[in-house]
């Protein structure tokens, strides 16, 4: 009788073990969604799909990549604020989706703090200004973009990856202190802008090494200057900004993931391990290093801590910029 009692004992033991917490026991059955909320092409959309081949060999299902653009990434960040918290909808966080629009607009249609629980964080990436090749304005130093103000007849345009987005507020932070009344096209995305300036119709985009390599080698565009305190490793040559004729500039983006609020710790450490496993693959280094990226990687403790810190940087700059409750 002791002996069936044990028996009975150990097997409760073993089933509360293994089935006590079935969500974390079986979790992902089935594919898990990256929503990506800008759109296919840019530098955004392509870290995405590099994090989401590896993870889906750690997690051991599919990760698939959703791009919802729109708003400057509102629309997909609301989609993810409002999916089932159970750990097969996750996104991809971005300084502009977690930072910058929570101050743009006067009344946010999502809480960073309230709707989200972070992951963790991916990478911290410059951008680089570049010109056109093929545009009415060619600009072939960030010297002669300075000097542009001093003539009427040559309005630079420039495109960006949406109306306020971190892409319009980082050349505000030359256009406006050197003058040069450059003048704002917004698109949905990075690619757009990045195919408009490839195209001629606009003189100037800022793209990352990543997103613009190809056409930085082939000529279609010209790197002016990268908006880091350091040079890119990928690309000593190229001068910052800073050096270039803007004392102390320093502009970076983030990415990062997250999943909707209410997910539980058990999933969220998961998706972290298997994060935390692409971050430590030595292609996927390798391919951050020359695409001019540095990973942040860490617990999702400190994903909050370091967004919180970048808010403290960009919500001053939104502010200078009389940028901030715009839209």
């Amino acid at each position: 009788m002791n002996v069936l009692k044990a028996i009975a004992t150990a097997a409760a033991v073993f089933l509360t073990a293994t089935i006590g917490s079935p969500a974390m026991a079986a979790y992902p059955e089935r594919p898990v969604k990256l929503v990506v909320p800008w759109s296919a092409g840019g530098f955004a959309d392509l870290l995405a799909r590099l994090v989401a081949d590896k993870m889906s060999a750690s997690l051991g299902q599919p990760v698939v990549v959703d791009n919802r653009p729109g708003a400057n990434g509102v629309i997909g960040t609301e989609s993810v604020a409002r999916s089932a918290p159970d750990g097969y909808t996750i996104m991809l966080t971005g300084v502009d989706s977690h930072v910058i629009n929570p101050a743009l607009y006067a009344k946010p249609s999502y809480d960073v703090d309230k709707d989200f629980v972070p992951v963790g964080m991916i990478v911290n990436l410059p951008m680089i200004l570049s010109s056109s090749t093929s545009s009415a304005h060619k600009v072939s130093s960030f010297a002669e973009l300075l000097a542009s103000g001093k003539d009427p007849a040559k309005r630079l345009t420039y495109g960006s990856w949406g109306e306020a987005s971190s892409g319009q507020l980082v050349m505000e932070m030359i256009n406006r202190p050197a003058n040069l009344g450059m003048l704002h096209v917004p698109y949905k995305g990075a690619a757009g802008a990045i195919n408009d300036a490839v195209a001629g119709h606009i003189d100037l985009t800022f793209l990352t090494w990543l997103s613009g390599e190809q056409m930085l080698k082939s000529g279609k565009l010209k790197a002016l200057a990268v908006t880091s305190r350091k040079r890119l490793a990928v690309a000593p040559e190229l001068p910052t900004i800073a050096e270039a004729g803007i004392p102390n500039f320093d502009a970076t983006m983030f990415y990062g993931l997250a999943a909707p609020r209410g997910t539980s710790k058990e999933i969220v450490d998961k998706l972290n391990l298997a994060l935390r496993d692409v971050l430590n693959d030595a292609a996927f280094k390798d391919r951050v290093f020359q695409s001019g990226c540095e990973i942040i990687g860490g617990s999702p403790e400190d994903a909050v801590r370091y967004v919180n810190e970048d808010k403290l940087k960009w919500h001053a700059t939104i502010k200078a910029l009389g940028f901030q409750g715009r839209l």
